[in-house]
């Protein structure tokens, strides 16, 4: 298969477009041949002056096909329902607001003033040409932000010599700060600005090295990955500790992305999976070789508590082998179903989606105010369980075809209604695994810029380094101040605090 990304032969792109081209025509006259059977169906029925219920249901369901392929032909992706809202009368015009914005305050700037004086040639007055004498305590002052260019510098150490005038003893003294690879040529501040540049900004080793050559600096994108791997190393214990943090919380929002594995040989499938472990106050994310029960447990390895997922089979699979362990299923891959449903079966579809929008709406209202877990249990007891249990009987006497997206969306609905109901029996559990999905975006960037990694151990740095930036980014740390920190203190042999345990130790210190 031809990457079009990185293809640049022009006559290997000439024969895609024309490939591309024509199946769109295909897919075209497949649609028009479509149009064709709902007319000669629609006048069959006008002829019979009546509903044949098996043309009706034919009717139906070629329509549904139609409507399915010109979205993925022209249609753009959203989960969105249109707004249905009455016309308003309309209002009285306010008074227009003055476009665009006042400067955004920057605060974590340093502040540099630049005082501007005439020349003495311009000292004098234009009128009468006498002296300009400096007018005290009057000044015009005005803001501009500049950029200084990352400078990187060669730093020489200089370690001096001591010696005894018995010469038995002889001392070095030695360096201020450790480094990652001893006797090695990089910083420790060079490896952490590799991973965050990597990690963080999602930019390829490959580019970063072009952009630090601009800055002066020539170095190869191997010697970047070596770095890296020595950051990696010398956290790892931190990571390995973040792990059994997150698998041993009760409650977790799980989900998985894909991830290539580029360059491997001999692996029969070169797409891998992040799976993400989101908890209260860190997300754990692990690459593994495939989304089968055996390794996504793999990446779950140790938890045996609520799992929020998306309704994947592998889950209750896991679950199964594990005493404990409880599937709840997120609400809004419910809700995806009937936003889709609704395009072929509004009627059917809005109540259903109304109803689960009442229950969104309901956890918004709880979150704004920041209920505590008793708050939560009455709410959820009193209004969210009628509303679930209304939203099951109507969707039981919704009439459908099988086949039909709508079949689809209350096939989903009835047999993961278990999993959907587990949120009013245990006020931890959230309504959606929107959070985790959250959590997967910066992964996702990073494997569109750099195309996921090259080996086994590439897939092991990336997870690891991506649960600690992102953890740390989750508790409101900037990543560059912890991973400082955090490493110097592996460096002199201290233990590494995770994420949210450095955010409790600043603040008892405050």
């Amino acid at each position: 298969m031809v990457d079009l990304e990185r293809e640049s032969r022009l006559e290997v792109l000439r024969r895609a477009a024309l490939t591309q081209d024509a199946e769109i025509r295909r897919l075209l006259q497949v649609n028009e041949q479509m149009r064709e059977t709902i007319v000669r169906l629609e006048a069959q029925l006008a002829d019979k002056k009546a509903d044949d219920p098996a043309v009706v249901a034919e009717l139906q369901r070629i329509r549904e096909i139609l409507a399915q392929r010109e979205k993925v032909l022209f249609g753009p992706s959203s989960e969105r329902r249109p707004a249905i809202t009455p016309k308003a009368e309309p209002k009285p015009k306010a008074e227009a607001k003055p476009k665009g914005h006042g400067p955004t305050p920057q605060p974590a700037l340093p502040n540099v003033t630049v005082t501007h004086e005439l020349d003495a040639s311009q000292q004098l007055c234009t009128a009468c040409d006498g002296q300009l004498i400096e007018w005290a305590g009057q000044e015009e002052t005005s803001e501009e932000i500049d950029v200084v260019d990352v400078q990187y510098i060669l730093k020489k150490h200089v370690r001096k010599k001591y010696r005894c005038r018995c010469e038995c003893t002889i001392e070095t003294a030695p360096l201020q700060e450790p480094r990652l690879v001893p006797g090695g040529r990089y910083s420790t501040a060079f490896a952490i600005h590799i991973a965050l540049s990597k990690y963080d900004d999602d930019l390829p080793l490959e580019r970063l090295a072009q952009s630090m050559k601009r800055a002066g600096l020539d170095v190869e994108s191997q010697t970047l990955w070596d770095q890296l791997y020595a950051l990696y190393v010398v956290l790892k214990p931190v990571i390995d500790r973040l792990h059994v943090h997150a698998t041993s919380q009760d409650v977790a929002l799980i989900d998985e992305t894909t991830w290539p594995l580029l360059g491997v040989k001999g692996r029969k499938s070169k797409t891998w999976f992040v799976v993400a472990i989101l908890v209260e106050k860190a997300i754990m994310y692990r690459i593994v070789g495939g989304r089968g029960k055996d390794d996504i447990g793999s990446a779950l390895l140790g938890f045996n508590g609520t799992a929020v997922t998306d309704g994947y089979a592998a889950y209750p699979a896991i679950a199964a082998e594990r005493p404990g362990m409880i599937i709840a299923v997120c609400w809004a891959h419910a809700r995806r179903k009937f936003v889709e449903a609704a395009k072929s079966y509004p009627a059917e579809s809005e109540p259903i989606l109304d109803d689960i929008g009442k229950l969104f709406a309901i956890e918004r209202e709880l979150g704004e105010r920041n209920a505590d877990i008793e708050e939560v249990e009455r709410v959820r007891e009193e209004q969210s369980r009628p509303l679930v249990a209304t939203l099951g009987e109507r969707a039981a006497r919704t009439p459908h075809l099988q086949n039909s997206s709508l079949g689809e969306a209350l096939g989903y609905l009835r047999n993961q209604w278990i999993g959907l109901s587990r949120f009013l029996e245990d006020a931890r559990i959230p309504l959606s695994t929107n959070g985790v999905e959250r959590g997967l975006r910066t992964p996702v960037l990073g494997r569109k810029n750099h195309y996921g990694s090259k080996s086994e151990r590439g897939t092991e740095v990336s997870a690891g380094m991506y649960s600690l930036i992102e953890s740390a980014k989750l508790v409101g740390l900037n990543p560059l101040v912890y991973l400082a920190k955090t490493v110097a203190a592996v460096l002199h042999g201290e233990a590494g605090l995770l994420p949210h345990e450095f955010v409790a130790a600043e603040r008892a210190k405050s």
